[in-house]
């Protein structure tokens, strides 16, 4: 059974040309988790980039030239051993994706972890 969901992952995941949205992937992770809860997932507004790399008043930098960076932001509860867990293999399975910003809600009921997880890609000349 581990290795049908280890084949479906690799399915899942995006490759260089494109498969499934990287909201999927990132749920279908989470089923390997049984610890934790999916409380919500949004995608984030995409970003073309500008005319080169260059830093705005609010101190973020603008995508280089040539880019595009789509995201999505997600939040998932449950003990901090298995929020720890969920991101070491978020890091090992998708090394090319990159991480925005993470947020950890501890208070009366479960943690509450929120991350941004971003993919890059080339502009159609």
């Amino acid at each position: 059974q581990t290795e049908q969901v280890n084949l479906a992952v690799r399915q899942l995941l995006p490759s260089g040309a494109g498969s499934a949205p990287l909201a999927q992937a990132l749920v279908h992770l989470l089923r390997r988790h049984d610890g934790l809860t999916l409380l919500r997932t949004s995608a984030l507004p995409a970003e073309q980039a500008g005319p080169g790399s260059v830093t705005s008043g609010s101190g973020v930098t603008t995508l280089p030239a040539g880019l595009t960076r789509q995201g999505v932001a997600l939040t998932v509860a449950g003990s901090y051993a298995d929020l720890t867990r969920y991101v070491n293999t978020l890091e090992a399975a998708m090394p090319f994706v990159r991480w925005g910003e993470m947020h950890l809600v501890s208070g009366k009921g479960a943690p509450e972890l929120t991350l941004q997880l971003f993919l890059l890609g080339e502009l159609a000349p």
